[in-house]
C-alpha cells in the first residue's frame, strides 16, 4: 500500500501531494533524476518472470529493470528519494497524511 505524502520543498518553498509505495496495481518506481513515476503492472499479461516469492533487493532489480529509462535519461528505482517537482531538489520534508492501494 503506497503512503499518500504531502511534500514540502525546503529550496523553493514548492507544496505538492505524492505517492511513494507500490499499489495493488503494481509498483511506482521513481526516476533517480528528475522524480517522474512510472507504474510498473504487477500482472500485465505478458507471461514476464514476476518478483514473488524473491528478496526485496530482486524485487527492486526487477521492478528498476521493467520500468526502463526515464525521458531524462535518468533510471526508475524504488529507492530514489522524493524530490521537489518545481524545482527537483532532494531538500525536501514529507509528512504521510493516509494511504493508497
Amino acid at each position: 500500500m503506497a503512503q499518500i505524502l504531502e511534500v514540502h520543498c525546503l529550496a523553493c518553498g514548492t507544496d505538492d501531494h505524492q505517492l511513494d509505495g507500490a499499489l495493488f496495481a503494481g509498483y511506482q518506481p521513481r526516476c533517480d533524476r528528475c522524480g517522474e513515476t512510472r507504474l510498473v503492472e504487477r500482472d500485465d499479461g505478458s507471461g514476464a518472470a514476476r518478483p514473488r516469492g524473491r528478496s526485496q533487493h530482486a524485487v527492486d532489480a526487477w521492478v528498476s529493470e521493467q520500468a526502463g529509462t526515464c525521458t531524462c535519461g535518468g533510471r526508475f528505482s524504488t529507492a530514489a528519494p522524493v524530490r521537489c517537482q518545481s524545482c527537483l531538489s532532494t531538500d525536501v520534508s514529507c509528512t504521510s497524511i493516509g494511504s493508497a492501494d
